[in-house]
């Protein structure tokens, strides 16, 4: 799906191909290499703002502190959730509420719901990004990635976005301001359970911030597993005192 990955000496580094945006995910980075770290990254990537993520907890409890001091700024934890039990009982049904497979006709409406809810704004997107954005997801959808897209009364509310495996993994789940709290993402999330039970699926996997709100929905869910778990990093040329 155009994602290059190379394994160099503290970790993985992957770039995009349509983007060139580089993610690097650390896993052998000593506190005394933090400095050779970054300098590696940044002449990898070439960008103005590099990001990376440390996904062991231990890992960022001994390099977090020099990460800080040599000019990386910290975002939220993201923990990784599974799904392997019954189907949720939702408290109600949302009312002209229906559910759809997002084709390539419907591809560019998706994209847009999708954008718009991400804005958390009903203003129509950026023409440009949205052109690169349905460009993506296409190429996504003649592989594994799959969309459902939810309208209330024929209008498009909320969009989910996950690839199809021997686990299903969601990746996006947008709700635009106007429909939210209805109960449609929960819905939504059903819709891809039943699917992902259905196929024979053996897990149903999703990310959110650890101490953000849809992590408790998605608990609520049965999204009980921890598989994996993250925290993101970005940097700068001018913070960085220890990448010279």
């Amino acid at each position: 799906m155009g994602f290059y990955v190379q394994e160099r000496r503290f970790g993985f580094y992957q770039r995009q191909e349509d983007t060139g945006e580089v993610r690097a995910t650390v896993r052998r980075l000593p506190a005394e290499d933090v400095p050779r770290f970054i300098a590696d990254l940044r002449e990898y990537a070439g960008e103005e703002e590099i990001r990376f993520y440390v996904d062991d907890r231990g890992l960022d409890e001994r390099i977090g502190p020099v990460l800080l001091e040599s000019g990386c700024i910290p975002d939220v934890a993201e923990v990784f959730l599974a799904h392997t039990g019954g189907m949720p009982l939702l408290a109600s049904e949302p009312e002209h509420l229906s559910v759809e497979a997002v084709s390539e006709g419907t591809i560019e409406e998706a994209m847009k719901t999708e954008r718009k809810a991400f804005a958390d704004s009903e203003a129509e997107p950026d023409a440009e990004d949205l052109r690169r954005r349905t460009t993506l997801r296409r190429a996504e959808m003649g592989g594994q990635g799959r969309f459902l897209l939810a309208r209330v009364a024929g209008e498009p509310a909320s969009v989910v976005a996950f690839y199809e495996g021997k686990d299903r993994f969601v990746h996006h789940l947008a709700t635009r301001v106007p429909f939210r709290r209805r109960g449609i993402a929960s819905r939504l999330l059903k819709e891809v359970l039943a699917g992902a039970r259905e196929r024979g699926c053996r897990s149903t996997i999703i990310s959110a911030a650890e101490s953000g709100h849809p992590v408790g929905l998605y608990r609520s869910l049965g999204f009980t597993d921890e598989v994996y778990w993250r925290r993101e990093y970005k940097h700068f040329p001018d913070t960085g005192r220890g990448a010279s």
